[in-house]
């Protein structure tokens, strides 16, 4: 366990190194401070939706655009292995605002993203094993993810989500199988590739 996580903190801290654009470490203390110029102006924490029990990120948000980095966890059980992962993203945020009756809370109905996300244990490979030959499969540790989130903003600097996930193996599936997925599954049929996901953002 030491050796994994070790290795997804390396990554996190690369994925950390490369949002500072290269700032001295002076000048990424003066935007610690600096609000308007502050490289990590959120906190994400969430659970489900292919990320592992837990999964923690670093957010960087410049208008409608947010850019994370993150760390996640899933325990070891009875049918699945501990695994570690590290992932990196973005998400484009809807201009669209429902204020609700209750004073201070808002919906945000839709925000859509994309990212990547790399787990870690002895099931999962970057490199193919040496008895497969080259271009036999693809890389199974790197997948690349598509999701949804319908946010509750509130008057604190905490906002909540519900996030809808979709592989993108599960996305050549459905295209491919279409009449499958929908005879199978409910709301045409993408209930058979969807995960579901909940979180919380803090915003500094």
């Amino acid at each position: 366990m030491p050796i994994l996580m070790k290795k997804v903190s390396y990554v996190f801290a690369l994925l950390l190194f490369s949002l500072s654009h290269s700032l001295s470490y002076a000048e990424l203390l003066d935007n610690a401070v600096n609000t308007e110029e502050r490289w990590v102006d959120a906190v994400d924490l969430k659970s489900g939706a292919l990320m592992g029990l837990v999964h923690v990120s670093a957010e960087n948000h410049v208008g409608q655009h947010r850019f994370k980095a993150g760390l996640g966890y899933t325990p070891k059980l009875d049918d699945q292995k501990e695994m570690g992962l590290a992932s990196i993203g973005y998400a484009y945020e809807g201009s669209t605002r429902i204020e609700l009756p209750w004073q201070g809370y808002t919906l945000k109905p839709w925000t859509v993203g994309v990212g990547i996300l790399h787990g870690n244990h002895d099931d999962l490979f970057t490199r193919l094993p040496d008895q497969y030959p080259d271009g036999y499969y693809k890389p199974t540790s790197i997948r690349i993810l598509f999701n949804y989130q319908m946010t509750l903003e509130t008057k604190t600097p905490w906002e909540v989500y519900v996030d809808l996930t979709v592989l993108d193996v599960g996305f050549i599936n459905y295209i491919r199988q279409t009449e499958f997925y929908v005879d199978n599954y409910e709301f045409l049929g993408l209930s058979g590739i969807t995960n579901l996901g909940f979180g919380a953002r803090y915003r500094f």
